[in-house]
């Protein structure tokens, strides 16, 4: 397994954030800056897990109650 510095996993994360809130943008039109926030301070895994729940939600609350789940 290649090693991957503090940068690269901080850029990596900044990344996923940044596709995960276009896609919920898409989706949803805006976002409120609180949401916004919590999807950015993520860890990666959590993330990754959200990418694939999002594709179940129904509403934004189905997000905010996923974000209050997984904090």
């Amino acid at each position: 397994m290649p090693y991957v510095t503090s940068v690269e996993r901080i850029a990596k994360t900044e990344g996923v954030a940044t596709v995960l809130l276009k896609q919920l943008v898409k989706r949803w039109g805006s976002l409120p800056e609180e949401t916004q926030q919590q999807i950015r301070r993520l860890q990666f895994e959590q993330q990754a897990a959200l990418g694939e729940a999002l594709l179940d939600f129904h509403c934004l609350e189905d997000l905010q109650e996923w974000l209050v789940q997984n904090r």
